[in-house]
Order: structure tokens, then sequence, then C-alpha cells
């Protein structure tokens, strides 16, 4: 029995504290405008020819630069180039640790789905036997 209220107990924390981080994820970058196709949203993003000039230094890179702005002015069919995270770095780490935290809990709720699953209830009178 302590097994089981232990894994529910791991259940419901792992459950609030994502919808905790859920919230704060919302707080932290939702009041922020998405960067649109300007000039101050172009500052960003990498120039064909000028990652065309970086291939040669660094093989590959060409297939990371997701904001990549075509000599002819064309860009991504997107609303804008990719949002950043400026001055949000202690938010993302601490983020990041209560991801770690939720390590097991998965596992808590099987175990707890599996427990429950081999509960008998004799008193109930239509309860299959």
């Amino acid at each position: 029995m302590v097994s089981f209220m232990t894994d529910l107990c791991h259940v419901q924390s792992a459950r609030a504290s994502g919808e905790v981080a859920r919230i704060c994820a919302e707080l932290v970058f939702g009041y922020n405008r998405h960067p649109a196709w300007d000039e101050a949203g172009y500052r960003g993003c990498y120039q064909q020819d000028e990652l065309d000039s970086l291939e040669g230094f660094i093989p590959g890179l060409g297939s990371y630069g997701l904001d990549v702005i075509g000599n002819d002015g064309s860009h991504p069919r997107k609303a804008g180039p990719c949002a950043k995270c400026n001055g949000a770095d202690q938010f993302l780490t601490l983020q990041s640790k209560l991801a770690t935290c939720l390590t097991g809990s998965r596992l808590a709720k099987d175990r707890a789905a599996d427990a429950i699953s081999k509960i008998m209830i004799p008193e109930a009178l239509d309860y299959p036997a």
C-alpha cells in the first residue's frame, strides 16, 4: 500500500510540476512579440552568400541554418525568423532541471496502474469475480 501511495504521489507531483512549467513558460515567453521579416528580424539571419562562404570553412554548416535570407531577399515561408531566448538563460536552466526531475514518473504511473488493476472489492454485489 505504501509503494502504491508513493507512486501516486510521484505521478501527481510530475503532473503538477509539468503544469507549473507550462504556465511559467507562457509568462516568460508569451508576452514577447514574435520577430517579423523586417530589418530588425533579418539581423539574426544568415544571408545565403554568407552561409555559402562559411561552408568552405565549416562543412555542413548550411544544413543548420534555419532562417536563411536568399540573395534575392526571399526567406522561408513562415511568420518570421525563429524567436530568440535572450535573457531567459536562468529560466531555461531551471526548466531543464525540472524536466530531468521527472525521471521515473512514467514508471511510477505504470506501477500505480498495474497495482490498481489488481484491487478487488468483494463488498460490491455486482463486482465481477
